[in-house]
Protein backbone atom coordinates (compact mmCIF):
# COMPACT_ATOMS: atom_id res chain seq x y z
CA UNK A 1 0.00 0.00 0.00
CA UNK A 2 2.85 2.75 -0.72
CA UNK A 3 2.52 6.58 -2.42
CA UNK A 4 -0.66 8.64 -2.37
CA UNK A 5 -2.80 7.54 -4.98
CA UNK A 6 -4.52 10.54 -4.38
CA UNK A 7 -2.27 13.37 -4.97
CA UNK A 8 -2.11 14.54 -8.77
CA UNK A 9 0.32 13.17 -9.77
CA UNK A 10 -1.15 10.01 -9.79
CA UNK A 11 -1.19 7.26 -12.49
CA UNK A 12 -4.52 6.25 -11.91
CA UNK A 13 -6.79 5.45 -14.50
CA UNK A 14 -11.00 6.93 -14.43
CA UNK A 15 -12.03 3.01 -14.02
CA UNK A 16 -9.65 2.36 -11.20
CA UNK A 17 -10.74 5.26 -9.18
CA UNK A 18 -14.20 4.43 -9.51
CA UNK A 19 -14.11 0.99 -8.03
CA UNK A 20 -11.89 2.05 -5.46
CA UNK A 21 -14.06 5.21 -4.86
CA UNK A 22 -17.23 2.99 -4.30
CA UNK A 23 -15.17 0.17 -2.01
CA UNK A 24 -14.33 2.52 0.11
CA UNK A 25 -17.99 3.92 0.23
CA UNK A 26 -18.95 0.59 0.48
CA UNK A 27 -17.17 -0.47 3.43
CA UNK A 28 -16.85 2.91 5.38
CA UNK A 29 -20.81 3.62 5.75
CA UNK A 30 -21.43 0.06 6.91
CA UNK A 31 -19.01 0.75 9.43
CA UNK A 32 -19.48 4.63 10.54
CA UNK A 33 -24.07 3.94 10.44
CA UNK A 34 -24.44 4.16 14.18
CA UNK A 35 -22.67 7.12 14.82
CA UNK A 36 -23.65 9.03 11.78
CA UNK A 37 -27.20 8.38 12.73
CA UNK A 38 -26.79 9.29 16.44
CA UNK A 39 -25.20 12.63 14.65
CA UNK A 40 -28.45 13.18 12.95
CA UNK A 41 -30.58 12.83 15.72
CA UNK A 42 -28.33 14.96 17.75
CA UNK A 43 -27.92 18.03 15.59
CA UNK A 44 -32.48 17.48 14.91
CA UNK A 45 -33.15 17.67 19.05
CA UNK A 46 -31.65 20.00 21.38
CA UNK A 47 -33.18 18.61 24.06
CA UNK A 48 -30.79 15.24 23.19
CA UNK A 49 -27.95 13.71 25.03
CA UNK A 50 -25.39 11.21 23.41
CA UNK A 51 -25.99 8.05 25.71
CA UNK A 52 -29.14 8.64 27.27
CA UNK A 53 -29.85 8.63 23.17
CA UNK A 54 -28.12 5.87 22.60
CA UNK A 55 -30.02 3.77 25.25
CA UNK A 56 -33.45 5.23 24.30
CA UNK A 57 -33.03 4.31 20.81
CA UNK A 58 -31.72 0.44 21.69
CA UNK A 59 -34.96 -0.34 24.00
CA UNK A 60 -37.08 1.57 21.69
CA UNK A 61 -35.98 1.29 18.36
CA UNK A 62 -34.05 -2.00 18.95
CA UNK A 63 -30.43 -2.12 17.60
CA UNK A 64 -31.05 -2.84 13.98
CA UNK A 65 -32.24 0.76 14.33
CA UNK A 66 -28.94 1.90 14.50
CA UNK A 67 -28.79 1.00 10.70
CA UNK A 68 -32.00 2.97 10.11
CA UNK A 69 -31.92 4.51 6.43
CA UNK A 70 -28.87 2.42 5.44
CA UNK A 71 -29.74 0.84 2.72
CA UNK A 72 -29.88 4.78 1.01
CA UNK A 73 -26.91 5.55 2.68
CA UNK A 74 -25.13 2.87 1.40
CA UNK A 75 -26.57 3.95 -2.07
CA UNK A 76 -25.37 7.10 -1.30
CA UNK A 77 -21.41 6.25 -0.37
CA UNK A 78 -21.14 4.04 -3.11
CA UNK A 79 -22.49 6.35 -5.62
CA UNK A 80 -20.59 9.72 -3.45
CA UNK A 81 -17.07 8.64 -3.43
CA UNK A 82 -16.77 6.37 -6.63
CA UNK A 83 -17.95 10.19 -8.69
CA UNK A 84 -15.82 12.21 -6.07
CA UNK A 85 -12.16 10.24 -7.05
CA UNK A 86 -12.74 10.01 -10.21
CA UNK A 87 -13.19 13.93 -10.12
CA UNK A 88 -10.91 14.62 -8.08
CA UNK A 89 -8.35 12.72 -10.45
CA UNK A 90 -10.26 14.72 -13.68
CA UNK A 91 -10.26 18.04 -11.96
CA UNK A 92 -6.52 18.10 -10.91
CA UNK A 93 -5.58 16.31 -14.72
CA UNK A 94 -7.26 19.78 -15.89
CA UNK A 95 -5.77 22.16 -13.53
CA UNK A 96 -2.53 20.55 -14.53
CA UNK A 97 -2.68 20.66 -18.40
CA UNK A 98 -5.06 23.39 -18.80
CA UNK A 99 -4.36 26.07 -16.37
CA UNK A 100 -0.69 24.63 -15.80
CA UNK A 101 -0.84 24.86 -11.70
CA UNK A 102 1.83 23.60 -9.58
CA UNK A 103 1.45 23.96 -6.36
CA UNK A 104 -0.05 20.77 -5.32
CA UNK A 105 -2.32 22.16 -1.89
CA UNK A 106 -3.99 24.76 -4.22
CA UNK A 107 -4.41 21.88 -6.71
CA UNK A 108 -6.24 19.76 -4.32
CA UNK A 109 -7.90 22.76 -2.33
CA UNK A 110 -9.57 23.04 -6.06
CA UNK A 111 -9.97 19.67 -7.13
CA UNK A 112 -11.36 18.43 -3.28
CA UNK A 113 -14.04 21.34 -3.48
CA UNK A 114 -15.42 20.54 -7.07
CA UNK A 115 -15.25 17.07 -6.82
CA UNK A 116 -17.19 17.19 -3.35
CA UNK A 117 -19.68 19.02 -5.03
CA UNK A 118 -20.36 17.39 -8.29
CA UNK A 119 -20.68 14.00 -5.96
CA UNK A 120 -23.30 15.67 -3.44
CA UNK A 121 -25.21 17.01 -6.23
CA UNK A 122 -25.10 13.43 -7.91
CA UNK A 123 -25.86 11.62 -4.73
CA UNK A 124 -28.04 14.30 -3.22
CA UNK A 125 -31.51 12.46 -3.79
CA UNK A 126 -30.08 9.57 -1.59
CA UNK A 127 -28.35 11.82 0.86
CA UNK A 128 -31.66 13.05 1.36
CA UNK A 129 -33.64 9.96 2.17
CA UNK A 130 -31.02 8.86 4.34
CA UNK A 131 -31.63 11.93 6.65
CA UNK A 132 -35.70 11.46 6.51
CA UNK A 133 -34.89 7.65 7.43
CA UNK A 134 -32.49 8.45 9.99
CA UNK A 135 -34.56 11.55 11.80
CA UNK A 136 -37.90 9.31 11.74
CA UNK A 137 -38.24 7.98 15.26
CA UNK A 138 -40.08 4.66 15.46
CA UNK A 139 -41.29 2.36 13.16
CA UNK A 140 -40.20 3.65 9.64
CA UNK A 141 -41.97 3.48 6.18
CA UNK A 142 -40.35 1.21 3.79
CA UNK A 143 -38.52 3.07 1.30
CA UNK A 144 -40.48 2.83 -1.61
CA UNK A 145 -43.04 4.64 0.52
CA UNK A 146 -41.26 7.24 1.09
CA UNK A 147 -40.30 7.68 -2.27
CA UNK A 148 -43.94 7.91 -3.29
CA UNK A 149 -44.63 10.19 -0.84
CA UNK A 150 -42.07 12.60 -1.57
CA UNK A 151 -43.06 12.27 -5.14
CA UNK A 152 -46.33 12.82 -5.06
CA UNK A 153 -46.02 15.89 -2.56
CA UNK A 154 -43.53 17.55 -4.57
CA UNK A 155 -42.39 15.75 -7.76
CA UNK A 156 -38.61 15.43 -8.94
CA UNK A 157 -37.86 18.47 -6.85
CA UNK A 158 -38.70 17.20 -3.66
CA UNK A 159 -35.52 15.11 -3.56
CA UNK A 160 -33.50 17.81 -4.10
CA UNK A 161 -34.89 20.28 -0.95
CA UNK A 162 -32.02 21.39 0.59
CA UNK A 163 -29.83 20.82 -2.27
CA UNK A 164 -28.26 24.17 -2.05
CA UNK A 165 -27.24 24.69 1.23
CA UNK A 166 -25.81 21.13 0.89
CA UNK A 167 -23.33 21.97 -1.84
CA UNK A 168 -22.95 25.44 0.33
CA UNK A 169 -21.37 22.61 3.31
CA UNK A 170 -19.30 20.69 1.18
CA UNK A 171 -17.76 22.63 -0.64
CA UNK A 172 -15.29 24.23 1.90
CA UNK A 173 -15.51 20.96 3.82
CA UNK A 174 -14.05 19.18 0.97
CA UNK A 175 -11.32 21.54 -0.01
CA UNK A 176 -10.06 21.97 3.28
CA UNK A 177 -10.24 18.32 3.54
CA UNK A 178 -8.09 17.67 0.55
CA UNK A 179 -6.07 20.33 0.92
CA UNK A 180 -4.91 19.54 4.52
CA UNK A 181 -4.56 16.14 4.12
CA UNK A 182 -2.22 16.79 0.94
CA UNK A 183 -0.22 18.84 3.13
CA UNK A 184 0.07 16.44 5.77
CA UNK A 185 0.94 13.42 3.85
CA UNK A 186 3.68 15.05 2.40
CA UNK A 187 5.15 16.36 5.27
CA UNK A 188 4.33 13.12 7.61
CA UNK A 189 6.30 10.72 4.56
CA UNK A 190 9.59 12.52 5.69
CA UNK A 191 9.26 11.64 8.93
CA UNK A 192 7.58 8.10 9.11
CA UNK A 193 8.81 5.33 7.66
CA UNK A 194 5.14 3.83 7.56
CA UNK A 195 2.75 4.50 4.72
CA UNK A 196 0.24 3.70 7.15
CA UNK A 197 1.72 5.74 9.68
CA UNK A 198 1.53 9.09 7.55
CA UNK A 199 -1.76 8.21 5.85
CA UNK A 200 -3.21 7.72 9.46
CA UNK A 201 -1.97 10.86 10.58
CA UNK A 202 -2.87 12.92 7.63
CA UNK A 203 -6.48 11.51 7.20
CA UNK A 204 -7.61 12.05 11.07
CA UNK A 205 -6.27 15.70 11.05
CA UNK A 206 -7.77 16.47 7.72
CA UNK A 207 -10.77 14.83 8.70
CA UNK A 208 -10.78 16.90 12.47
CA UNK A 209 -10.07 20.20 10.61
CA UNK A 210 -12.50 20.47 8.12
CA UNK A 211 -15.92 18.87 9.69
CA UNK A 212 -14.93 21.09 12.62
CA UNK A 213 -14.53 24.05 10.54
CA UNK A 214 -18.07 23.64 8.79
CA UNK A 215 -19.77 21.70 11.00
CA UNK A 216 -22.72 24.81 11.56
CA UNK A 217 -23.54 24.36 7.87
CA UNK A 218 -24.33 20.86 8.23
CA UNK A 219 -26.19 21.31 11.12
CA UNK A 220 -28.25 24.46 9.47
CA UNK A 221 -28.43 21.81 6.52
CA UNK A 222 -30.11 18.84 7.95
CA UNK A 223 -33.10 21.22 9.79
CA UNK A 224 -33.54 22.14 6.16
CA UNK A 225 -34.21 18.92 5.14
CA UNK A 226 -36.06 17.49 7.75
CA UNK A 227 -37.80 20.68 9.39
CA UNK A 228 -38.40 23.16 5.77
CA UNK A 229 -41.03 24.79 4.91
CA UNK A 230 -41.92 22.35 2.53
CA UNK A 231 -41.53 19.40 4.38
CA UNK A 232 -43.59 20.81 7.05
CA UNK A 233 -45.81 17.04 7.78
CA UNK A 234 -42.57 15.27 8.08
CA UNK A 235 -40.74 17.51 10.45
CA UNK A 236 -43.77 17.42 12.73
CA UNK A 237 -44.77 13.08 12.43
CA UNK A 238 -40.21 13.02 13.16
CA UNK A 239 -41.06 14.89 16.61
CA UNK A 240 -38.30 17.31 16.63
CA UNK A 241 -40.82 20.40 17.42
CA UNK A 242 -39.99 23.34 15.90
CA UNK A 243 -39.96 24.05 12.22
CA UNK A 244 -37.34 25.68 10.85
CA UNK A 245 -37.68 27.97 7.23
CA UNK A 246 -36.38 26.60 3.57
CA UNK A 247 -33.67 29.15 3.61
CA UNK A 248 -30.62 28.27 4.16
CA UNK A 249 -29.40 31.52 5.95
CA UNK A 250 -33.27 32.43 7.48
CA UNK A 251 -32.87 28.51 8.98
CA UNK A 252 -29.48 29.39 10.61
CA UNK A 253 -30.89 32.74 12.19
CA UNK A 254 -33.69 30.56 13.41
CA UNK A 255 -30.73 27.98 15.09
CA UNK A 256 -29.16 30.38 16.56
CA UNK A 257 -31.85 32.89 17.94
CA UNK A 258 -33.74 29.76 19.54
CA UNK A 259 -30.57 27.62 20.72
CA UNK A 260 -27.68 30.52 20.95
CA UNK A 261 -24.40 29.23 18.83
CA UNK A 262 -23.76 26.01 20.81
CA UNK A 263 -27.22 24.81 18.41
CA UNK A 264 -25.09 25.20 15.23
CA UNK A 265 -22.50 22.70 16.78
CA UNK A 266 -24.71 19.88 18.50
CA UNK A 267 -23.39 16.58 17.69
CA UNK A 268 -19.84 17.65 16.68
CA UNK A 269 -17.99 15.52 19.27
CA UNK A 270 -20.08 12.42 18.04
CA UNK A 271 -19.46 14.02 14.12
CA UNK A 272 -15.85 13.93 14.62
CA UNK A 273 -15.55 10.46 16.11
CA UNK A 274 -16.99 9.31 13.06
CA UNK A 275 -15.08 11.62 11.03
CA UNK A 276 -11.51 10.30 11.15
CA UNK A 277 -12.17 6.92 11.49
CA UNK A 278 -14.27 6.88 8.52
CA UNK A 279 -11.72 9.11 6.50
CA UNK A 280 -8.91 7.07 7.13
CA UNK A 281 -10.68 3.90 6.29
CA UNK A 282 -12.11 4.83 3.18
CA UNK A 283 -8.42 6.50 1.90
CA UNK A 284 -7.37 3.29 3.16
CA UNK A 285 -10.09 0.72 1.92
CA UNK A 286 -9.11 2.85 -1.33
CA UNK A 287 -5.31 2.22 -1.60
CA UNK A 288 -6.08 -1.71 -0.58
CA UNK A 289 -8.59 -1.93 -3.23
CA UNK A 290 -5.86 -0.46 -6.03
CA UNK A 291 -2.98 -2.97 -4.84
CA UNK A 292 -6.01 -5.81 -5.18
CA UNK A 293 -6.96 -4.89 -8.85
CA UNK A 294 -3.54 -3.59 -10.05
CA UNK A 295 -1.02 -5.50 -8.11
CA UNK A 296 2.69 -4.48 -8.98
CA UNK A 297 5.94 -5.27 -7.17
CA UNK A 298 7.31 -1.73 -8.41
CA UNK A 299 4.34 0.01 -7.03
CA UNK A 300 4.92 -1.15 -3.70
CA UNK A 301 1.54 -2.19 -3.38
CA UNK A 302 0.72 -4.73 0.11
CA UNK A 303 3.66 -3.41 1.73
CA UNK A 304 3.08 -1.15 5.33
Amino acid sequence: MGGNHLSSNSDLTRTESVICGASAGLITRFVVAPLDLIKIRLQLNRHASFFPLISQIAKKEGLGSFWKGNAPAELLYVVYSGVQFSTLRLVNQFLSEEFGVRNEQVKQVLAGGVAGSTATFVSYPLDFLRTRGAANIGRRPPLSTSIRQIYAHSGIAGFYHGCSATVISVFPYMAIFFGTYSYLRESAKTEMASQYGSMFTASSLASVVSKAAVYPLDTIRKRVQVHGSRARRDALNAGYGHQYSHNFFRAGVQIVSREGLRGLYRGLLVSLAKAWPGSFMSIMVFEATLSVIRPSPSDGCGQI
